[in-house]
């Protein structure tokens, strides 16, 4: 069963069950400009990709090598899983590319039952290559990391809120992937809530950042500028984990109802976002 969007609500279809949500984005700037043309482009142009493509794809047990791969390689971890999530970001590279996808939202969580593995590097890799990469087939997170990008021109953090102290105005996030050009260091680890495949624990250098989630028909949304104050290193939360220091209260935070998911980037860019939706 999967979720399909439709003006501006999700609606279930169980006629198939697809592993991925492939969105492609045309022209960005009519994004801002239009909302309920961009939710038409949207529509128009989602491929939805079946788990047999899938797992053909990951079969092939090939990648893209490059400086990227090699570091992967040298970290100290189980080899073969790396290996396998490897061959797992071939999959994602050869399905954007046969139809030429400027963003991928995935089903990660199917992948733990169908290969024992996670999508985690394989999204870490596409970001660092200039693909919009979303978890979790999350598409209005994959819309608003692409506002994100694209006003910014930085790679952006998908994350939980994981813990929120309104004493100190502070925000935990955390998720177990982010484009691997973003930490200044990272190890490797397993998922958190499966505990298989790889996942990326990374250490984002401190300073400025920009909040920012858009609900899913673009009515409203949620920035805000911010100041990384601390990497964290918990066992009981997903690998990569950010104190965020807001600029604003942390109340506007908890009451801007649009998802569970944020994007986080390196920069203040939250005027900018502002002025692209105008309002």
């Amino acid at each position: 069963m999967y979720m399909e969007k439709h003006r501006g609500h999700c609606r279930k279809n169980s006629a198939a069950a697809p592993v991925f949500i492939f969105l492609e984005f045309r022209s960005l700037l009519r994004l801002f400009a239009d909302h309920e043309g961009c939710m038409a482009i949207i529509k128009n142009k989602r491929l939805l990709l079946l788990r047999d493509e899938l797992i053909s794809e990951i079969e092939k047990k090939s990648y893209p090598e490059s400086a990227y791969t090699q570091e992967l390689l040298k970290k100290p971890f189980d080899h073969d899983q790396v290996v396998q999530a490897l061959e797992i970001y071939g999959a994602f590279r050869r399905l954007v590319e046969r139809y030429q996808l400027a963003g991928v939202s995935v089903r990660c969580f199917d992948l733990l039952t169908l290969v024992k593995n996670t999508g985690c590097l394989g999204l870490a890799l596409l970001n660092a290559n200039g693909i919009f990469g979303g978890c979790e087939a999350d598409l209005p997170t994959l819309i608003s990391m692409s506002i994100l990008g694209t006003v910014s021109g930085q790679h952006a953090f998908q994350c939980n809120p994981s813990r929120v102290d309104r004493a100190a105005n502070e925000i935990v996030f955390a998720h177990c992937t982010l484009p691997l050009d973003m930490p200044e260091k990272y190890h490797l680890d397993t998922h958190f809530e499966s505990k298989i495949g790889v996942a990326i624990a990374g250490d984002i250098p401190l300073g400025k950042v920009t909040i920012f989630k858009a609900s899913a028909d673009l009515s409203h949304y949620f920035v805000a500028s911010g100041e990384i104050v601390e990497d964290l290193h918990e066992d009981d939360l997903c690998r990569t984990q950010i104190r965020v220091h807001c600029d604003v209260p942390v109340e506007q935070f908890l009451n801007s109802h649009v998802g569970n998911h944020y994007l986080v980037c390196r920069g203040d860019y939250a005027d900018a976002v502002r002025a692209c939706f105008g309002f």
